[in-house]
This record gives C-alpha cells, sequence and structure tokens, in this order.
C-alpha cells in the first residue's frame, strides 16, 4: 500500500495533478494549481515527490480548523484575530507568511477550557525582537505587545513605497509575460531584501549594498556559484534599482555605478576546435550528431536554432533566419541572416518545430540534439558544441573580414535599428558571405567541387 495513503495522508493522481484523502474523520483535496495560489508559490513541482511537503502542510492546516471546531470557542480570540490580521497585511505586501500561519494553526488548537493561556494580541513580527529585549528589562509583556503594536500601525509601510511590494510588482512582470528568468530575479531580490528587511523605497541606502554585497560571498561559498554567477545575481539587482529610478524621480542609487562595487570576472577562455578536431568530429559524427555538428559549422547555429529551423527557411540553397535568441515574447526581432548551405549540410537537412505552436515537439527535438552531440564530445574529447561557431567566425574573419565574421555569419547586427526590427541582408552582402563560405568549406573539406560549379 502506498505510504502516504496507509498513514492517512491521501493519495496523488499523476493524470489530473491532484492530492485527495478520504478517511472517516477527513475528506480533502488539492490540485497543484490550488497548492501554488494558496501557498503563492508558483514554483511547485508537477510531480507527487515534489509537491507532497506542500500538500502535507495543506493537510496540517485543514486539520488544525477541524480540530479547533470540534474544541469549541477559543480562548484566545484577541492572538488569533491579531495573527490573521497580520498575515493578511503581509500576504498584501508579498512577504513570508510561513511562521505566522504556523503560529495561527497552534492558536487555534488551545481548548476554550485552556486557561493557562492569557489573551493578548500577538506581537508585531517586526518588534519581537525589540519586545523580548524589553521583557528583559521586566517590562509588562502585554503592555509591551500593545505599545508595539500602535508603533507597528503607524509605521506601516504603504504598499506603493514598500520595497518588497515593488519587488512582487517586479517579479510579476516577468512572470505575466512567461518568461524564464523570473526564478533567477526573484533568487537575487530575495538576497536584496535579507539585506535590506521590509523598508521604504527611500530608506535604501549604501550600507544595505554592503551588506547584500557580503550575503553575496556567503551564498557563493555555500552554493558554490562560479564568479559569474555572482556577477549576475549584482546585475539582476542593478537593473531592478535602475528600474526604480527611472519610475521614482527622487529615487538615487549612485553606488550601483560606483566601480569599487563591481564584482569582476576574468575573461573566459576562448575555447575552439582546431581544424584537426573538426576533421575528426566529421569522420565519426552520426545521425543528430551530424545533424548538430553541420549547422554549428555551416551557420554557426545553436540548439535552439537547429531545432526550430523549418521548411519557410530554406529556399533549396540558403537558409534565412534570425537567430533563436532575438525573438522577443514570441516576435522575431533583431539581424535576419542568410548561409549558403554546403552540399554536406544539404545531406543532413532535417525540419524542426515551431517553438510557440509545437513547444513540446520542439523541446524533445533540441534535447536529442543536445544529448547526440554530448555523446560525440565524450568518446572523442571535443569542446562544446557553441565553439563550433567561435571557431567558423574566427576563420572568417582571417579569410574574408570582420564584416562577414561579425555581422554576416554570427547575425550579430547592431545599433537600436537592430534590437526593435528585423533586417534582411542586401544582395551584395548575401555574396560577401557566399564567398566567405565557401573558403570555410575550402579549408575544411579541401577542394570538393561545390553543387552548381564545376
Amino acid at each position: 500500500m502506498d505510504e502516504m495513503a496507509k498513514h492517512g495522508n491521501g493519495t496523488y493522481d499523476h493524470d489530473k495533478k491532484q492530492w485527495k484523502v478520504r478517511t472517516k474523520e477527513l475528506k480533502a483535496s488539492a490540485t497543484i494549481k490550488q497548492l501554488r495560489e494558496m501557498f503563492k508559490d508558483d514554483t511547485i513541482p508537477e510531480s507527487e515527490k515534489g509537491s507532497r511537503p506542500y500538500w502535507l502542510r495543506f493537510l496540517k492546516i485543514v486539520r488544525a480548523k477541524k480540530a479547533a471546531e470540534l474544541l469549541g470557542p477559543t480562548p484566545i480570540p484577541q492572538r488569533i484575530a491579531s495573527l490573521e490580521r497580520y498575515i493578511g497585511e503581509f500576504k498584501e505586501l508579498g512577504r513570508d507568511t510561513t511562521e505566522l500561519e504556523r503560529e495561527l494553526e497552534e492558536a487555534r488548537t488551545v481548548p476554550h477550557w485552556n486557561i493557562d493561556h492569557a489573551d493578548m494580541p500577538a506581537v508585531h513580527p517586526d518588534f519581537r525582537q525589540a519586545a523580548e529585549l524589553l521583557e528583559m528589562f521586566g517590562a509588562d509583556s502585554e503592555a509591551t505587545a500593545r505599545i508595539l503594536n500602535n508603533i507597528a500601525v503607524v509605521k506601516a509601510i504603504p504598499k506603493n513605497e514598500s520595497l518588497q511590494a515593488e519587488m512582487s510588482a517586479y517579479i510579476d512582470t516577468y512572470k505575466k509575460k512567461d518568461n524564464k528568468q523570473w526564478y533567477d530575479i526573484k533568487r537575487a531580490l530575495d538576497l536584496f531584501l535579507e539585506a535590506t528587511g521590509h523598508i521604504r523605497l527611500t530608506d535604501i541606502t549604501v550600507q544595505h549594498y554592503r551588506t547584500f554585497l557580503d550575503i553575496l560571498d556567503r551564498e557563493q561559498q555555500k552554493e558554490e556559484w562560479t564568479q559569474r554567477t555572482k556577477q549576475n545575481r549584482q546585475r539582476i539587482v542593478h537593473t531592478f534599482l535602475e528600474h526604480l529610478e527611472s519610475d521614482h524621480e527622487e529615487l538615487r542609487f549612485p553606488f550601483i555605478r560606483n566601480r569599487k562595487y563591481q564584482i569582476s570576472v576574468p575573461p573566459p577562455e576562448q575555447i575552439k576546435y582546431t581544424l584537426e578536431q573538426v576533421k575528426l568530429a566529421l569522420q565519426h559524427a552520426t545521425g543528430l550528431q551530424r545533424v548538430g555538428l553541420m549547422f554549428g559549422l555551416n551557420c554557426g547555429f545553436y540548439w535552439s536554432d537547429i531545432a526550430e529551423l523549418q521548411q519557410k527557411h530554406f529556399d533549396g540553397t540558403h537558409v534565412t533566419k534570425a537567430r533563436a535568441k532575438n525573438k522577443r515574447d514570441g516576435v522575431q526581432k533583431g539581424f535576419m541572416s542568410k548561409w549558403k548551405l554546403w552540399p554536406e549540410t544539404v545531406e543532413v537537412l532535417q525540419y524542426g518545430f515551431d517553438p510557440e505552436t509545437q513547444r513540446k515537439d520542439y523541446k524533445q527535438l533540441r534535447g536529442r540534439l543536445e544529448r547526440a552531440y554530448q555523446q560525440l564530445r565524450e568518446k572523442y574529447d571535443l569542446p562544446e558544441h557553441m565553439a563550433l561557431r567561435k571557431t567558423v567566425a574566427q576563420w572568417i574573419q582571417e579569410l574574408a573580414g570582420e564584416e562577414e565574421s561579425r555581422i554576416l555569419y554570427r547575425a550579430e547586427g547592431y545599433g537600436t535599428h537592430y534590437s526593435s526590427y528585423v533586417c534582411n541582408l542586401a544582395p551584395d552582402q548575401v555574396a560577401k558571405l557566399d564567398k566567405a563560405l565557401d573558403k570555410v568549406r575550402e579549408k575544411i573539406f579541401g577542394n570538393a567541387p561545390v553543387a552548381g560549379q564545376s
């Protein structure tokens, strides 16, 4: 029998993505969607193992409420009311309510005949440390709670002035766009919030920022981050603070532009393929390995570019498309390059899927391509796939020139125009790239004839 069912904690329906328990004492159910809404956590997995802790937490709440009903009227209504008020306030501001909800569960299980619990409001979470210090010096606990709670009401931060509320709104904009970066953004901003605490936007200081940098050092050691990851976390916070500056005229955070605080990363070693390694890969690559190899060399494509390649992109001699990375919110923008396919590339040409309308098939093909090439790499000790693009770009620069390498082959148009619109190559640019690719093909395959030439 399933362990969860044996202990009265229910079972998981994998098809419906739903937990359910049916016993004489308790009947309850919750889908993954309902758990995410309840705990305000979009990262709750759809798997049984991943969602189990949240389901057990939900059951604990349900059982506490049921127990409270059986126990009769609570002897501590003021405490329960204050905790419910704090939870509502915290949820409104996007603050974590886990500890408060635990306290509320415990409070609701106090039976009406229990006279050991004095009924008084719980101290506001923001003032509990102060309450403990005052009680150490003999202050009356009930009077302390009421005084500090009155101060908390005065100090309550309006939503439009709250750092935490601004962070929640900022993260939500990425969630609504289905931008997968939102989780990394949340992780970085959570670390900054740990440094500042729940404060007004106008109260952010350079000291908070220095504390944030110390926290980054701590997390780097704890999580074994690379220096690049640490720098990315800093950049996310900088971008958020710049966003605040643009939205609020009175806010200025000069410390984010102070070079002494910038986290530096040594320039990455430019690992490329040698000509011998390219020929070794060509000798042994088959199936999807060869597809990845040829399009990596011929067009500088990464996995996303190959997996989304469709018949509409190929006219019989050239592939015309923008890089997959230049899509923003499903809209194609950026430089639309035009690569002449070598006969060896046409031999292995196969079409992929539209990542917007055929997302599942697209992701599966991308994964198969990557796994297949990884096997080739491991067997023959080759550099990573994306190094093919760097290698051929370097060869083109040496054989033809900077324009052919950077703008035409790598499809890296520059300027505002390229970031906002789809831009096609002019005929003379196509001819330049054709010649450059012919030279690279000759470097790799020797003087083997090109289709259509004698």
